[in-house]
């Protein structure tokens, strides 16, 4: 049977709505779902922070992880229903045309959603958009800067409170390479239009104050019935809610600072929503805006 491809990816920083994002696509009946929210088949490389489970791309060779193995043969057996899809994630040799025919049972409109994926490099970008095609639509799930970075913070390090209060410490986290990068929306947007022909960029404030709204100009832009949104319950609902507890103030300096440069960018290259960002970083007055854009 002919693998049928993927017509949507979902990526975004960490913390900034990907997983509300794939618990509204289950309510879905016009949406196909892979059982796993995160697949990472363009991210497996060494060179990535991300899940190494899948990094092996030889079955026989990941069959010697008795640990892996045991856990392959768990998981297919707690899943009678979705054993056939199981089967096939667990027990192949990860190719190109191995992760097309991930789809090849789906019926409705199918896709993925890696958050990684936003910190792919440019080579990775360019492959994705080569098996996939560049009409593939790309939601970017992004979220204020300074807020992204403090959620993240607090949901890494949630099981230690004394982390959690040692602000130089925190400040060391937020100055690492790979927190840095999952932040670089600019560099994300600028490859993602080199290899796309559209994206989608949703702001996660917008799951607080209008979600119905923002999901409706999802559904809106993967052309499917918008209609249906309007059925769905708990929208306001947080899913991997971190842990309550304000920033610190002398910590909101600190991300202002770090983050003013790329949210002034953000706002003169794009404009619409990134502009309250902007207000909001200078303390201005802020001017209601669609929370979402779409580039083409």
């Amino acid at each position: 049977m002919k693998s049928r491809t993927p017509g949507f990816i979902g990526i975004g920083a960490q913390k900034s709505g990907t997983s509300w994002l794939y618990k509204q696509f289950e309510k879905s009946s016009q949406i196909d779902l892979p059982p796993i929210k995160e697949l990472h088949y363009f991210d497996r490389s060494k060179i990535y922070p991300s899940p190494k489970f899948n990094m092996e791309s030889k079955l026989h060779k990941r069959l010697f992880n008795l640990k892996w193995t045991f856990s392959a043969l768990r998981t297919i057996k707690n899943n009678y229903e979705k054993r056939n899809w199981y089967k096939k994630w667990f027990f192949s040799n990860y190719t190109d045309e191995w992760y097309l025919s991930l789809y090849q049972d789906f019926i409705k409109f199918s896709g993925e959603i890696t958050p990684a994926y936003a910190i792919l490099k440019e080579e990775d970008v360019k492959k994705m958009s080569e098996l996939l095609g560049k009409d593939t639509k790309i939601i970017f799930m992004v979220r204020h800067p300074v807020e992204r970075s403090w959620s993240s913070f607090k949901y890494k390090y949630r099981r230690d409170d004394s982390v959690l209060s040692d602000t130089e410490f925190a400040k060391q986290y937020f100055l690492t390479d790979e927190h840095k990068l999952r932040c670089d929306y600019l560099r994300t947007i600028t490859l993602y239009k080199k290899y796309f022909n559209s994206i989608f960029i949703g702001f996660f404030e917008a799951i607080i104050e209008t979600p119905e709204c923002l999901l409706k100009e999802v559904f809106k832009y993967l052309e499917l019935d918008v209609n249906e949104v309007g059925n769905f319950k708990g929208l306001k609902n947080r899913v991997n809610k971190s842990k309550p507890m304000p920033i610190p103030e002398n910590i909101r300096f600190f991300l202002e600072k770090m983050h003013k440069e790329q949210i002034d960018q953000l706002a003169l290259n794009y404009g619409l929503y990134f502009n309250k960002w902007q207000s909001k970083i200078n303390y201005d007055n802020e001017t209601n805006y669609e929370p979402y854009i779409v580039l083409k």
